[in-house]
């Protein structure tokens, strides 16, 4: 036990390793599938960062044998642990009076609590959570990358990405005829929940300046910071998330804000930062000189081709319908690589069915690449989905009404249906949970959870003025950088979440990463904000 007390710090540098691992895998969905990758690659990760942290936690335990040393580490992240954990065992207790067990929910709730955990025990210097958050933009910034290459190239990062992700491989035909851009996650909303996260970040990092301790490193960080920034403006423009744009810009204001309450001095570089985003995206979505058509801008199918690919669905697809990657023995041993198990049979029913979805995908791709205009959907309000945001929530309500205590799952009947829809929004309301972190929380868990809930985010709240007081008393420049970035982050996210179903306690356990860091960036400001022994 000396041994562990006594290497802890190398111990530390070996969980964020793992866990920058885990946040690439996690983030690179696609990219790193095969052998292991995605969700499996990110729990091996957090299991490794888990019996790390736990070793030296229970080396502190042995050493002193009292609780009271384990208590005294973890008392600032004890609050929202024991929160969270309540929320866990309270939807535990709901799936189990209403026989609608989700253990893969419960895993996602009890993955993200062990997060908190990890990331406060390894976040404890400033360089290590910076270097978390630069690892959360790159995996952002490659992602974006790829993506663009399937909408600028088409093949063979198109086909790539289809082979390889057979995760809701059904609804890849109409994400890809949207012209939308899902980078190396697994679909187009999944990017969006990390695009709206990530922007804030770099956004932080790129309006403060603070960069390395010698001038040519920091020369080098700001253009590729710009790049990141200007990036990932652009996908999600391309991608016409609404929540998710409406997340990212937020979260820049509310990182802007923070930077300026803290030294009002950076204002000139927070407008030159905005005035140079605001020219890039001018060059990109000015319909004058429509850089974004240079993107996405393709020949439109022919209608007898479209016709061709579009017909039953179920016919047989030749090589010259498809001509891509999936027809080379590369291409094989993807598809055979993503479906372990499956026949080794180039006719198999899973190759032929899976070479009719790449050619639908890549027809509709084609056939509706150059129709992509900025304001045919951001600012549009009449579409369905847009329509039938508020019948959700009042649905949503209805349901909860009939029962306080939460389902554990939604399933809401037309009786909870306000009157007056039209039968395409009624269905779109019946097929949808509510599109809302906290309405999504009501419904399956009641009102309990959605209080425990409540009182998650007030502890997060509550831990970022802490910190705000805090740097503002020491002005410590690197207090400011971390704060701003991390409640950029947390706004962007939050914002995506009041419109969509992204959430720590809905299924997406990467918010907790940077929930973890909320109460290290506290740890770092308080340590800051300390008077300082004179020296002589």
């Amino acid at each position: 036990m000396r041994l562990i007390t006594s290497n802890e710090q190398a111990i530390k540098r070996a969980v964020i390793v793992f866990l920058i691992i885990g946040i690439l895998g996690r983030v690179w969905t696609v990219a790193v599938y095969p052998p292991v990758g995605g969700a499996k690659l990110f729990i091996l990760s957090l299991a490794a960062t888990v019996l790390l942290a736990a070793a030296c936690y229970a080396a502190d335990f042995l050493n002193a044998r009292r609780i009271s040393a384990l208590y005294e580490r973890l008392a600032p992240v004890a609050p929202i642990i024991g929160v969270s954990c309540l929320l866990t065992l309270w939807a535990a207790a709901v799936y189990l009076f209403t026989d609608t067990l989700s253990l893969l929910r419960l895993g996602h709730f009890a993955m993200g609590i062990a997060l908190i955990g990890v990331v406060w025990f390894a976040g404890d210097s400033a360089f290590r959570m910076k270097l978390v958050l630069g690892v959360v933009v790159l995996a952002a910034v490659v992602s974006a990358l790829y993506g663009v290459a399937v909408a600028a190239a088409g093949d063979p990062f198109m086909t790539i990405w289809i082979i390889i992700s057979k995760v809701h491989l059904d609804r890849i035909p109409g994400i890809v005829a949207g012209g939308r851009i899902a980078g190396l996650s697994q679909n187009v909303i999944a990017f969006s929940y990390v695009l709206a996260a990530a922007a804030p970040l770099a956004f932080a990092l790129l309006a403060c300046g603070k960069g390395g301790r010698r001038r040519e490193r920091t020369w080098l960080l700001w253009p590729a910071l710009y790049f990141a920034l200007v990036l990932m403006l652009t996908v999600l423009l391309l991608n016409a998330t609404r929540s998710a744009i409406l997340g990212a810009v937020g979260g820049c204001v509310v990182a802007g804000a923070v930077l300026l309450l803290g030294r009002p001095d950076l204002w000139k570089r927070l407008a030159a930062t905005l005035a140079l985003v605001g020219i890039w995206l001018l060059l990109m979505f000015l319909p004058a000189i429509s850089g974004a058509n240079s993107i996405l801008g393709r020949e439109p199918m022919g209608s007898e081709e479209a016709g061709a690919v579009f017909g039953s669905g179920t016919m047989p697809v030749s090589e010259a319908e498809t001509g891509g990657l999936e027809d080379t023995w590369f291409g094989r041993a993807l598809i055979r690589v993503s479906q372990p198990g499956w026949p080794s049979d180039e006719n198999s029913q899973y190759e032929v069915e899976l070479r009719e979805k790449i050619a639908t995908a890549r027809g509709r791709w084609q056939e509706a690449g150059e129709d992509f205009y900025l304001s045919g959907r951001i600012v549009s309000v009449g579409d369905t989905s847009a329509r039938a945001r508020i019948p959700m929530t009042l649905t949503a309500l209805r349901y909860s009404l009939e029962h306080p205590l939460g389902t554990g799952t939604y399933a809401p009947e037309p009786r909870h249906l306000p009157g007056g829809l039209s039968p395409r929004v009624a269905d779109e309301v019946l097929k949808h949970t509510p599109h809302n972190q906290f309405l999504v929380v009501l419904v399956y868990y009641g009102y309990p959870g959605l209080l425990l809930l409540g009182a998650f985010y007030l502890l997060i709240a509550r831990s970022l003025l802490n910190t705000a007081r805090r740097f503002l008393r020491s002005r410590d420049t690197e207090s400011l950088l971390l704060a701003a970035a991390v409640t950029g982050a947390l706004a962007g996210y939050g914002l995506n979440s009041l419109f969509h179903n992204a959430g720590p306690f809905v299924g997406d356990w990467f918010h907790f990463i940077i929930v973890g860091l909320v109460f290290c960036i506290e740890r770092h400001a308080a340590a800051k904000s300390l008077p300082q022994p004179h020296t002589l």
